[in-house]
């Protein structure tokens, strides 16, 4: 399974070797993975688009209504991943305004970016 950011997030850009001018640019996710493992992310300040690895894919600062976006299964796979004393029975009682505050809590408290957000089938 390979994972990638919902379509518009706002993510930052990092890590990239070929372009480092590019890291630190916040972007929009337009797409899921392509051919190459790779989202076409959107440089509104550049006004181009760009193709990136997940990898190289932050959590913009800016990007706290993705977390509205996200579905209650993406919500509860973050705090799986991130939060490893979480049970599924604690879960199964919030409702998707506590698990927004939970995951918000997470990156607010302990500098987390997620790059686990949606996963594809292969």
């Amino acid at each position: 399974k390979e994972t990638c950011f919902p379509v518009d997030s706002q993510v930052t850009l990092q890590g990239l070797q070929r372009s480092p001018e590019l890291n630190g640019r916040k972007g929009i996710v337009r797409s899921g993975l392509w051919t190459g493992s790779r989202q076409n992310v959107y440089l509104p300040d550049l006004q181009k688009y760009v193709m990136v690895k997940p990898d190289n894919l932050t959590w913009s600062s800016s990007s706290s209504k993705s977390f509205e976006q996200l579905s209650v299964a993406e919500l509860k796979r973050i705090l799986q991943t991130k939060d490893l004393t979480i049970t599924q029975a604690q879960m199964r009682g919030m409702d998707k305004e506590e698990l927004i505050e939970r995951v918000r809590d997470l990156t607010t408290y302990h500098d987390i970016s997620f790059q686990f957000m949606h996963k594809k089938e292969k």
